[in-house]
């Protein structure tokens, strides 16, 4: 955006930033989850991953080895080899999903989340660039 038209700056920012930060809160009343639910939200977790390595946003999946016995418990693990982000994703036993998003020597913890939600904080973290005197 060009700031030589101030108030045409703001309106397309204000157009921009309004959906973002409009409210959109879930109702969630927790119910028992059973194992068929778990791995509902275990092949969703499979078909999120697919689709954001496909977006060609900087994702590769973390392969598991060939011995390892995967049940919709087995985290699923995805690296963002352009800023160093790595993202541990796992089916929440009460439902949604776990993610530990980690980005240089910071960590973020969320539980329970939607597939949207944790669609935005993957892109949310790939498009991160720490700013480090380390770098």
């Amino acid at each position: 955006m060009m700031l030589d038209d101030p108030k045409g700056v703001e309106r397309r920012m204000r157009e921009l930033v309004k959906p973002i930060l409009h409210p959109s809160w879930l109702e969630f009343e927790p119910t028992p989850q059973s194992i068929a639910d778990h791995e509902c939200w275990a092949e969703m977790l499979e078909i999120l991953i697919d689709i954001l390595e496909d977006a060609q946003i900087g994702l590769r999946r973390q392969l598991v080895p060939a011995d390892v016995v995967e049940d919709w418990s087995t985290p699923r693990k995805l690296l963002s080899p352009e800023n160093e982000a790595s993202f541990d994703l796992s089916v929440n036993p009460e439902g949604g999903l776990n993610i530990i998003a980690r980005i240089e020597d910071k960590s973020f913890v969320e539980h329970g989340l939607s597939v949207e939600g944790v669609t935005t904080l993957i892109y949310t973290f790939t498009n991160l660039r720490m700013a480090s005197p380390y770098r």
